[in-house]
């Protein structure tokens, strides 16, 4: 793994929404190196239009996700790119227009074209600030996801007694305009009971769902994810990885040490939260809520990613993912539905 550090490919698109664009995304670990055996998961047809791209200016940013964090609260990004050409940085100066920041290593993609790359992250630009130093001139761009969403987003909407909770859900989580996961298990049948109405902004609304019947309610890359919190540490192995399959870490895809804890206050299983850090080469399809299965002081073991934060600069040391994971609790001992990322 060591010649990766040497091949560093990235390429940042500047979007102006209006247009159209379409964005294909692919099972995690089905990508193989010729390209080939590729598993479509979602074709998303959004309205965008490219309005500039970059690949070989100097770059820096961290990026980071967490299933933990709400659909409400701000997840604001920076990215600084360094000597742009002035049309460029108009581009970027238009309102409501975002990036798509995809990055990775060109032997993992020795046929791919760096727009092909995994996507890092994509989010609206909210400020654009230019600065010197020395002789560079720096953009720093301030981004959030679906910034606008979350500021036009409002629901006025009424429910019978006999509606799910899925319904709910679905029904008010789609007048954001994004793209929804909706992974809340057996919750997803449970009935109001009465009749109820929600109106006002719709993260909010969603927040306050979630808050109800305890619910992970997050944006990861424009996509709204609603997770169920007790899943985090499911018992039925089998049904987990039908909907969401282990990534298995390859130890030689591990920068330095893992580091291992145990929670004895927490005991949602009937048992202490084992968690476990470390710092991989630079992956971006781990992400929050993905299921990794790595190898710590010789057990294999699956563990629920919690944060995930990837390290960019094309001109440092840092090319490279951080993950903070907790351990789940299974009774199954044999585990087949797996993708690998080596």
């Amino acid at each position: 793994m060591a010649e990766l550090a040497f091949n560093r490919v990235y390429h940042l698109e500047v979007i102006n929404k209006g247009l159209t664009t379409t964005t294909t995304e692919f099972n995690l670990g089905s990508l193989l190196p010729d390209g080939s055996n590729q598993q479509l998961l979602t074709t998303t047809t959004t309205t965008d239009i490219a309005l500039a791209e970059i690949t070989f200016n100097r770059i820096s940013a961290k990026v980071r996700f967490s299933s933990a964090s709400t659909s409400a609260s701000s997840d604001t990004q920076s990215l600084f790119i360094y000597n742009l050409d002035r049309e460029t940085i108009n581009a970027m100066r238009i309102t409501g227009a975002k990036v798509v920041l995809r990055a990775g290593y060109k032997e993992q993609y020795p046929t791919f074209s760096p727009r092909e790359f995994p996507v890092v992250y994509q989010g609206e630009i909210i400020t654009s600030k230019i600065t010197r130093q020395g002789n560079d001139t720096v953009t720093e761009l301030t981004l959030s996801s679906a910034a606008s969403e979350r500021k036009a987003a409002k629901v006025n909407q009424f429910f019978s007694s006999e509606a799910s909770l899925g319904q709910v859900l679905t029904t008010i989580a789609n007048t954001t305009g994004l793209p929804v996961r909706l992974d809340i298990g057996e919750k997803a049948n449970k009935v109001l009971n009465k009749q109820r109405s929600w109106s006002g902004a719709t993260f909010e609304v969603l927040d306050s769902l979630a808050r109800e019947y305890g619910l992970y309610v997050f944006i990861v890359n424009e996509i709204l994810h609603i997770i169920n919190r007790a899943e985090d540490y499911v018992t039925d192995l089998t049904k987990q990885t039908a909907t969401n399959p282990a990534i298995v870490i390859e130890n030689e895809r591990i920068k330095g040490s893992l580091s291992l804890s145990t929670d004895h206050t927490k005991t949602e299983v009937d048992n202490e939260t084992i968690e476990v850090e470390f710092t991989m080469f630079l992956e971006p399809r781990v992400r929050a809520g993905s299921i990794v299965r790595v190898e710590v002081e010789g057990n294999t073991s699956d563990y629920k990613v919690e944060t995930v934060v990837h390290r960019l600069d094309t001109h440092g040391q840092e090319w490279d993912t951080v993950v903070s994971a907790k351990g789940i609790k299974t009774k199954a001992t044999v585990i087949t539905n797996t993708e690998i990322i080596a």
